[in-house]
């Protein structure tokens, strides 16, 4: 008999899996009956009601159809202009993003027009987020192979600033709030330094140079600066140990801390690997104060959940989506697997030098679940990737710590910036080096047969560690007592 939290697993589950498909394209008819004959077998193996199974398959059914109603409602809401010398006014709502050839942004679009304009245009303009703009130029439709979600781009338009600041009043505030910040550590660290703090922060890389961007794709670092669920975390213990000082109620401490999570988020943009660790890291916290058990199974698939009911479209399209919730995948499941099979203990035999063996579990668990999805998008992984993630995680927390240290000296102290600036310095150095190390010294994975040999190196590789911690778990039931076996399920959540 399954209870309630199962019941709301299997279902969201179903729903997600019902998005994937129709964003894959595949039928609603195939659809129903793969859905249907999975979810029988399931409820065979499970030992849940063919009743049951039915029900799931209709919320497979349910996640196909709003799916193609939502980019349906969103293709009728949308009305941009076609003609090349057609004028459209907007406000821009997102961070351009700036390289060295161009600036992207998106329009958000005022009548008699609808919906948003993505615009590419000269990477020396000044437009900020909140700006509204007239644009006038050729504009070019989405590819039909493409996100239904993405806008018309206008190419190059001509551009008519027609006033600041005319984004939502909040927003604006939190986007300058941000700009202060970065530019305290801007003022204090040279140019590179001062980019990748920055990035560690608040996953803003506008100050990367085209060299080290490349440097750290190269070297499997990117994620560092996409602000995931690692530097959420640290972010979330921080603040609660902060205002550990200020306040004694633990009530208080989470909602001050939920309120600082929430607002963090709206600042960094939102992007979907920060609103994913801010979702979990907040219902961990909300189990603490409820005193209720936190599954982190249900956890992954409501946040998942609840994100694509915004945004179906991000689970097909969206590389930040599928690289976020496969990581920690990865690092829940595969984690404790791997961790049987090599023999490491990091509670019982210690970290080692810079926490190795905790690191080396958890980017080896993660890079094996986003294989298929690197492959895919970038085309090669370096197995040296696995090296330098070990080298410069232990000293995230440590840098991310000083340069927050760094930007409240440089409010209340600023005479001792520059002795702090040299302390943040340090590890900064270090990270930077290892990042340009392993950019050089590469052993490429190259997908020789595009994505279908990604997805089947992927699934050769899960199963045999699935199958070999399935071996482990049988003979750890035939040899150990039933209170020790029940302490290695708490170890091992989700695997049996």
């Amino acid at each position: 008999m399954l209870d309630l939290s199962s019941i709301a697993f299997r279902l969201g589950s179903a729903v997600i899996l019902g998005i994937g498909a129709a964003g894959l394209g595949v039928p609603l008819g195939s659809a129903f009956l793969a859905g249907g004959i999975g979810w029988f077998a399931l409820s065979r193996l499970r030992r849940f009601s063919f009743a049951f199974a039915l029900v799931c398959t209709g919320f497979l059914v349910l996640g196909h159809l709003y799916y193609h109603g939502f980019a349906a409602l969103h293709r009728a809401n949308e009305y941009v202009p076609r003609g090349a010398e057609d004028e459209a006014i907007g406000v821009v709502r997102d961070e351009p993003r700036r390289s060295e050839r161009a600036l992207r942004f998106t329009l958000e679009l005022d009548e008699p027009y609808r919906g948003h304009l993505a615009v590419v245009t000269e990477p020396s303009r000044a437009i900020r987020y909140g700006d509204r703009l007239a644009v006038a130029g050729r504009i070019e439709s989405a590819e039909r192979d493409t996100n239904p979600l993405t806008p018309a781009t206008a190419i190059f338009p001509r551009i008519t600033l027609i006033t600041r600041g005319a984004g939502p009043w909040f927003m604006t505030r939190l986007v300058r709030i941000r700009e202060t910040l970065t530019g305290v550590i801007e003022r204090a660290l040279p140019a590179e330094h001062a980019a990748l703090l920055s990035g560690l922060l608040f996953g803003d890389t506008r100050g990367f140079t085209s060299e080290f961007r490349n440097a750290m794709a190269a070297s499997g670092t990117t994620h560092l600066t996409a602000l995931s669920g690692y530097n959420i975390a640290i972010l979330i213990e921080n603040a609660s140990l902060a205002l550990a000082w200020f306040t004694a109620s633990r009530r208080t401490r989470f909602v001050l801390t939920t309120l600082f999570v929430v607002l963090f988020v709206l600042m960094v943009g939102a992007e979907a690997s920060v609103v994913r660790a801010a979702v979990m890291g907040t219902l961990v916290l909300l189990a603490g104060e409820t005193g209720r058990i936190y599954h982190v199974r249900n956890a992954m698939t409501f946040a998942a959940l609840g994100m694509l009911l915004l945004d179906p479209t991000l689970l097909v399209w969206s590389a930040g989506f599928l690289l976020s919730f496969l990581s920690l995948i990865g690092i829940v499941y595969l984690r404790p697997a791997l961790q049987v099979l090599l023999n490491m203990r990091p509670d019982r035999d210690g970290g080692g030098v810079f926490g190795w063996r905790e690191h080396l579990l958890m980017t080896l668990a993660a890079q094996l679940m986003v294989l298929p999805v690197i492959m895919r998008y970038f085309g090669e992984f370096s197995l040296t990737a696995i090296l330098a993630n070990v080298l410069v995680l232990e000293l995230v927390p440590f840098t991310m710590f000083l340069g927050f240290l760094l930007i409240a000296i440089g409010f209340v102290l600023t005479p001792a910036v520059p002795l702090l600036a040299s302390v943040v310095g340090i590890p900064l150095a270090y990270m930077s080096t290892v990042i340009r190390f392993f950019a050089d010294v590469r052993v490429p994975l190259a997908s020789a047969g595009g994505w279908g040999v990604s997805v089947c190196i992927y699934a050769v590789l899960l199963l045999l560690v699935l199958l070999l911690l399935g071996a482990e778990l049988v003979r750890v039931r035939e040899q150990i007592p039933r209170r020790e076996l029940r302490h290695r399920r708490e170890c091992l959540p989700g695997l049996e």
